[in-house]
């Protein structure tokens, strides 16, 4: 993250500036000279081994600018040279820099594929030419001596005679000469061979003398040569140490900005931050806002609804005071029936006892029936309708009972139905009357049997 904030902020225009100061300042050495001034193409290492890491540096860069810029630069001719001297450097890192860039250049569409062809080529042959002229100039001096006695011009056209005839002549030419210096006569050789042999003489000092005077050229021109080169090197190096200067001050410009920017980076950072937590708290308080809104909108609705509560609640209250003097007005009147319930509660025990002394009473008489059976057999239908009406009558008392327990569970609630209370009571009343005419006629029936027992037949008997 850092990295690349750090990187967004590099300017393009520094690099352009770098490498056209290192194009321009090597002209001499563009694509448009011939293959003779290839000889004359002597390229500083620091300013190849600078413009090649730096081309690899801007691989690095994911900036679209530098991208941009970085293809402009390879498919310009001026790389073509740096990219040649690469290849042919004995620095295994440039070399390596120069595979890369070849490798990614050779993907662009007008990269001078032509061109470093040439180029290479054109280093080649001076590397051979260097070569060459170097083993000549170590070894030219002993093969021109060698050559100068091997070389002999005749009287007839200067035909060349072998090497051991050649000291043999010098042999006796040298003979010759130490007996003209002592004195001493020569007989057996003539004129014209002398002549010839002083003639050869000086033709082979003159020679070795032009051989000597070459030799001299030679070296006079390679100490030019030399001294061409020392001073191109000095200048060479006078520039790289003033390109050095700039780069080392680019360089601690560059660190002064990297340190700026991230200073500033950090500001950004904190600003960033701070930013976020105002927009979070500009967001809380939205919300907060909103539920504001909400709540103020339930407060008018909560408060509407008090108003009615209260005024309902004073409504509920006279309500309640009336339902409280009515409840007393029905306490006193369920006092009243619950008085009244006793009694009649009172009645049906006496009732109730009375139906089980009857039963008794029934039970004996039936005691009494079996034994005179045979007398009552006219009587055999009113018996059985006298046991449809005991029947009834049993009936009657469940119902009765039934009717107790629902009367009991409709005093409790007499405070809410009152007046069903006073119909169910009514009916109670009525249905005791009819139970009392029952009993009646139940007395009616006993003694009819005790009338019967006693074997006395009643008159009638009416149901």
């Amino acid at each position: 993250m850092f990295v690349e904030k750090m990187l967004s902020y590099l300017r393009v225009e520094d690099f352009r500036q770098l490498l056209e100061f290192h194009f321009n300042n090597n002209t001499n050495f563009s694509m448009n000279h011939t293959r003779k001034d290839a000889k004359s193409q002597n390229w500083g290492d620091l300013s190849v081994s600078l413009v090649l890491y730096l081309l690899n540096f801007l691989l690095f860069i994911n900036v679209p600018e530098v991208k941009s810029f970085f293809e402009n630069v390879m498919q310009d001719s001026n790389i073509v040279q740096f990219l040649a001297k690469g290849f042919l450097s004995s620095d295994r890192n440039e070399v390596h820099a120069a595979i890369n860039l070849l490798s990614i250049g050779s993907k662009l569409e007008s990269f001078p594929h032509v061109a470093l062809g040439d180029a290479l080529a054109a280093n080649n042959v001076v590397r051979e030419q260097d070569h060459k002229t170097m083993n000549n100039s170590s070894f030219g001096w002993n093969s021109n001596i060698h050559n100068s006695y091997n070389i002999l011009p005749s009287n007839h056209g200067g035909q060349k005679v072998p090497g051991k005839s050649a000291s043999i002549a010098e042999q006796n030419i040298e003979d010759l000469i130490e007996k003209l210096q002592t004195g001493l006569e020569v007989k057996d050789v003539k004129l014209s061979e002398m002549i010839d042999v002083y003639e050869h003489k000086l033709q082979s000092m003159q020679m070795r003398e032009q051989q000597l005077q070459d030799l001299l050229e030679a070296k006079t021109l390679a100490v030019v040569r030399a001294d061409r080169v020392i001073s191109q090197f000095r200048s060479r190096r006078a520039e790289a140490e003033a390109e050095n200067c700039s780069i080392r001050n680019m360089l601690r410009t560059f660190e002064k900005r990297t340190e700026e920017y991230q200073e500033k980076l950090q500001n950004m950072t904190a600003l960033e931050t701070n930013y976020n937590n105002l927009l979070a708290e500009k967001q809380k308080l939205e919300l907060m806002a909103e539920e504001h809104v909400v709540l103020k909108e339930n407060y008018n609705e909560q408060s509407q609804k008090l108003e009615n509560a209260e005024h309902m609640l004073n409504t509920l209250r006279q309500e309640h005071t009336s339902l409280t003097e009515m409840h007393e007005i029905l306490r006193k009147h369920h006092e009243t029936l619950k008085q009244q319930n006793e009694v009649s509660l009172e009645k049906q025990g006496k009732l109730s006892r009375q139906l089980k002394e009857s039963e008794s009473l029934v039970k004996s008489l039936q005691k009494t029936v079996s034994e005179i059976e045979e007398q009552l057999q006219k009587l055999s239908k009113e018996r059985d309708d006298l046991d449809e009406a005991i029947e009834k009558v049993r009936r009657s008392l469940d119902k009765t009972e039934i009717e107790k327990k629902e009367l009991q569970q409709k005093i409790t609630s007499l405070e809410v139905v009152c007046q069903k209370h006073e119909r169910v009571i009514k009916e109670k009343t009525g249905e005791l009357e009819e139970v009392k005419d029952n009993l009646a006629k139940h007395e009616q029936i006993a003694a009819m049997i005790h009338n019967l027992s006693s074997s006395k037949i009643p008159p009638k008997v009416s149901f």
